[in-house]
């Protein structure tokens, strides 16, 4: 099936720091205006029940915060374009994967004078990509394998784009085993995320002189259990 919408999104208008790359702001606390964002999208979609696609091209546009002469607005703009392509199937019974990947183009299309202008906004990475797969054990009925691969491609840290931050790639592994407990149905999960203890910056965001960045968890360690009732 082919399929494009054109879609238009209210997001909160962001509260205006007290200095901004050591330059005090005039309206230090002022909360912005509500901004809309204008998205477009069209693309195509195959079931075929063990083997499905989806292939989708896209466009959005939204307001970006900058700071002129002492005030924090958001008069800038910027604009995403990309492609994103999602994979999903079950080659052999009991095995079943799932992935997809995003390929953007980012740029800083209206800023205070042209100064950056055409760069990429902080925090947005060019390409990122997840494949994910569950095995249903044939020996021990109700136990389920799984593992993930998520990749994260470069991302700038300063809108000049004078620096990086790496690329990384996580490895996650678990397992869940459902039981009949007084014919209820109990599911005990274990899961490990990094597998690797990659050490890694997660993610930098926010806006030019107010930026930040997110370090990745380490190695982590999660049981949970659950019951239908």
């Amino acid at each position: 099936s082919v399929y494009g919408n054109y879609a238009e999104s209210l997001q909160p208008g962001q509260i205006a720091p007290a200095t901004s790359g050591g330059v005090t702001i005039l309206n230090a606390g002022e909360v912005l205006e509500p901004f809309t964002g204008e998205q477009i999208e069209a693309g195509v979609k195959y079931d075929g029940g063990d083997f499905g696609a989806t292939v989708a091209l896209f466009q959005l546009t939204r307001p970006n915060a900058i700071v002129a002469n002492q005030v924090f607005s958001a008069s800038g703009e910027q604009e995403n374009s990309g492609i994103e392509v999602t994979v999903f199937g079950e080659p052999v019974e009991g095995v079943r994967l799932i992935g997809g990947a995003t390929l953007l183009d980012s740029e800083l299309s209206r800023t205070e004078g042209g100064v950056n202008q055409g760069n990429s906004p902080i925090g947005v990475p060019e390409l990122q990509a997840t494949l994910n797969g569950e095995w249903d054990v044939p020996m021990l009925v109700g136990l389920t394998l799984d593992g993930r691969i998520v990749f994260t491609g470069e991302q700038y840290v300063d809108a000049a784009n004078a620096t990086a931050l790496d690329s990384w790639t996580r490895v996650d592994i678990g397992a869940r085993y459902t039981l009949d407990v007084a014919d209820q149905a109990l599911t005990l999960r274990a899961r490990i995320e990094n597998l690797t203890d990659e050490a890694y910056w997660a993610s930098t965001g926010g806006y030019p002189g107010a930026n930040y960045l997110i370090l990745g968890n380490p190695r982590t360690f999660m049981m949970s259990a659950s019951i239908d009732f």
